[in-house]
């Protein structure tokens, strides 16, 4: 594992907080802007959490 994969699993574990935030702010008041905001903060997140890299393994 990389050090960009710790820091998306970093990112997905905040975003488990950030998400009752993210729901009690829209039950409230539908905000787009706010919802297209965590769909990108959640793709980089599990982009980096799986991104593998190049192999450090030589032949």
């Amino acid at each position: 594992m990389r050090w960009f994969n710790f820091v998306g699993m970093g990112l997905l574990a905040f975003g488990i907080i950030l998400n009752e935030w993210v729901y009690l702010h829209v039950s409230e008041q539908f905000d787009l802007p706010v919802v297209i905001g965590f769909a990108i903060y959640l793709v980089v997140a599990l982009g980096l959490s799986l991104w593998g890299g190049p192999d450090t393994e030589s032949d």
